[in-house]
């Protein structure tokens, strides 16, 4: 059919559709049924009529007909684009032009668009700098794609938005949404070929705030404003985020909430000092329905609670799982799980910035960056069968505060296999009062890791015990782990123990070299590799011990690395590019076959020696450091 030849005409006018696709041409159609006595479609050689003069309820007849047929013929073939505008939108619109726009998009609580046909494939496009509030949430995702016709939710196109340039559409749940709160989802069904692009999601989480009007110094919080169901909030965690001290609560009444604030400069109340109240729950998009083809993309997450993104696949196995060049902040950890007697396979983690958390108000939550694998360690160790397989781990920035104590920035919770970390940075900033236990481990069941170019540093803040325990833990708490282990072209630098690989008869084979170990003993260790189950012999604060087991044989000599930049204890003060002269440049390994660029996009040879690490020598070439 070809889109000159369609006409729609009515008794008063002619409508040229040469533009139109054949979804939005249905839709046309469909919003001049209600106001014309008679309308007739020319496709081609074939028409549709639907006639004055028929005798009412065989005309209400004829008309049901004609719609079900266009819709069975058109709606269900083509995908369409659709704008969608909170401000300036009408769910009354055709919603097919940025002229005519919905204001909700299908999954939108009050979507009532009644003549929309979902298409695989369809595209809905948000209008740039316009905020989509709590009214319009949760936006739980109603349909799936198909094999080459993804749906996609986003702000994709740049040329469309409010005010005098284009910022991200922005999710805004205000942290009003209660306990466990999600933004965006797929409501625990399963939906597949989705891809969410470019949005800014923010406020999932649980929280109340204000400012204490009460007497000073108080040991009290107090606030007249607020009209509290008495002991609502007992067992929350109350933030005065002007002071930065903490407390659980043990009581409220209407107008007052009590703890015991400590970690903070005063740990009392004074007037002004602003206050958050909230249990830390909340995710910002979470597909829990274990769907595959699952695509999340230049988004830029900021939560105010403990998880950004969480997927899982609980009843079902599932595939593609790609998380890309997202901006995450201002919250906890991200989850892609696999659970017991089904695999997620092919999930790809890469070209994102994630921010610890910081003094972000989250509860008493654990927080981590990464958790991935399979959630109970139980079930894990009793099956021994992987539930999340062909992980792929790169170009990402993890940076900045990571208070708390968390289990690591990467974390394999149990049961992975076929595992690739390369070119990512790995690097605590600041001083924090609780130790990241390792800046990755593996915990239980894991197999085949292979581990290239990356930056560890916990430069500003050295030694065990202080940043972080370990670089690398793969000395498993529960099962053993197995396979191939792979651990070459990393720089190592303010850390106590760089290398911790567990027991050495665990793998079918190690290949532990070309790393730039500089390790301190601060508060002890001091060590470059540690293997367990073969004595003092497997425990090495040098390169000679290392290279009598047959690691690190071609290393350089233990050294600084020489970053542009070490992290002076502010967030995102380093920068891991290397200085002329540093021990790490041209000592690597060539991994060509296995990738091709630095951290920051630069290709690097493909023959001869490699730099060690994330990024290469600083220079003309110097790209962005995060």
């Amino acid at each position: 059919m070809e889109s000159s030849s369609r006409v729609l005409r009515n008794n008063t006018s002619e409508i040229p559709t040469q533009n139109y696709s054949h979804k939005e041409f249905l839709i046309e159609l469909l919003s001049l049924l209600p106001k014309n006595p008679q309308v007739k479609v020319r496709w081609a050689d074939k028409s549709i009529w639907v006639r004055r003069g028929f005798p009412p309820r065989r005309e209400k007849t004829m008309k049901a007909a004609g719609l079900f047929i266009c819709m069975a013929i058109c709606t269900r073939m083509f995908a369409a684009t659709y704008y969608v505008d909170f401000v300036g939108g009408s769910n009354a619109n055709v919603g097919t032009s940025k002229a005519t726009p919905w204001k909700l998009a299908p999954g939108m609580p009050g979507f009532a668009a009644w003549f929309y046909r979902h298409a695989a494939g369809d595209r809905f496009i948000f209008k740039g700098g316009v905020t989509w509030p709590k009214t319009a949430l949760p936006f739980y995702i109603s349909y799936s794609g198909a094999a080459g016709a993804v749906d996609t939710y986003g702000g994709e196109d740049q040329t469309w938005y409010a005010g005098e340039s284009w910022s991200q559409p922005v999710i805004d749940g205000l942290q009003l949404f209660g306990p466990n709160a999600v933004l965006i989802g797929d409501n625990g069904k399963l939906r597949s070929f989705i891809k969410i692009d470019n949005l800014l999601v923010r406020n999932s989480g649980n929280a109340e705030t204000g400012m204490h009007n009460g007497p000073k110094p108080a040991a009290i919080l107090t606030d007249t404003s607020k009209k509290w169901v008495v002991n609502h909030w007992v067992n929350y965690y109350l933030y005065d985020t002007t002071d930065g001290s903490h407390c659980q609560v043990t009581a409220n009444t209407p107008t007052t909430a009590t703890c015991t604030l400590a970690g903070g400069t005063k740990n009392a109340w004074s007037t002004g000092d602003a206050y958050v109240i909230t249990d830390g729950s909340g995710t910002a998009i979470s597909f829990s329905g274990g769907g595959s083809s699952i695509e999340i993309s230049h988004c830029t997450l900021q939560p105010h609670s403990v998880q950004s993104i969480a997927y899982s696949a609980t009843n079902t196995n599932s595939a593609h799982i790609y998380i890309h060049n997202n901006s995450i902040s201002l919250g906890g950890r991200f989850v892609i799980y696999g659970y017991t007697g089904h695999v997620v396979d092919d999930v790809q983690v890469y070209a994102n910035q994630i921010q610890g958390s910081g003094g972000t108000p989250l509860g008493g939550y654990h927080l981590d960056g990464l958790m991935i694998g399979n959630p109970s360690i139980t079930e894990c160790s009793a099956t021994l069968t992987p539930t999340v397989t062909h992980i792929s781990f790169h170009h990402n920035y993890l940076y900045g505060s990571w208070p708390g104590g968390p289990t690591a920035l990467y974390f394999s919770n149990a049961c992975t296999n076929y595992t690739t970390i390369y070119n990512n940075v790995f690097a605590l900033e600041t001083v924090e009062a609780g130790t990241v236990g390792a800046l990755m481990r593996w915990q239980d069941f894991d197999g085949n890791i292979s581990i290239y170019n990356n930056t560890f540093s916990t430069d500003a803040n050295p030694g065990y015990g202080a940043g972080a325990n370990e670089a690398i833990q793969l000395g498993s708490s529960y099962k053993l782990h197995y396979g191939a282990l792979v651990i070459k072209n990393n720089i190592f630098s303010g850390l106590g123990i760089d290398i911790v690989g567990g027991a050495k008869a665990q793998w079918s084979s190690i290949d532990v070299d070309y790393n730039l170990h500089n390790p301190t003993n601060i508060n002890g260790y001091g060590e470059t590799v540690w293997f367990s189950g073969i004595g003092n012999a497997g425990q090495c604060s040098s390169l000679a011990c290392a290279q009598k087991q047959g690691w690190e044989v071609h290393s350089p000599n233990m050294d600084a690395p020489d970053f542009v930049s070490v992290p002076d204890g502010a967030a995102g003060s380093g920068n891991f590019y290397l200085l002329s002269g540093s021990p790490a440049l041209g000592t690597g390994i060539n991994l060509s076959s296995v990738f091709t660029t630095d951290a920051a996009g630069h290709p690097r040879p493909s023959t001869g020696p490699w730099d060690m690490g994330a990024f290469g020598e600083s220079g003309a070439l110097m790209g962005p450091t995060r």
